[in-house]
């Protein structure tokens, strides 16, 4: 029971210590952080919508485009990792980023369906 006593009262006091701004940054930081990452999992969900009213594709061939969306987005999330540690971090995301918008105007100006894939 000593032993409980010590550690209720080491997380009772710093419990009751107020939070500091560096805190509250950090809270925000994160909740931005995981915010954008919900945003970025729906958007392939929106793009094959407005995708499928502009190139008049079924419902089936807007499902195929979605998971080779997905599929991408995963192979894209394992392979980063053995990229950032090669090559750094930095430049990995600059990579990434740089890349996705190019793929974006190419996306943007296919003529067809069938190109799009």
């Amino acid at each position: 029971t000593l032993l409980y006593t010590i550690k209720f009262e080491i997380m009772t006091d710093s419990a009751t210590q107020p939070w500091t701004r560096q805190d509250y940054i950090l809270v925000f930081t994160a909740t931005i952080i995981k915010f954008g990452d919900g945003v970025e999992l729906y958007s392939p969900g929106v793009i094959t919508q407005k995708v499928s009213c502009e190139l008049a594709v079924s419902s089936i061939q807007e499902s195929i485009l979605a998971v080779i969306m997905y599929l991408c987005y995963g192979l894209a999330m394992l392979i980063s990792a053995p990229i950032a540690r090669k090559f750094g971090e930095r430049l990995t995301l600059f990579l990434s980023l740089y890349l996705s918008i190019a793929f974006a105007i190419v996306c943007a100006v296919v003529p067809n369906y069938y190109t799009l894939l």
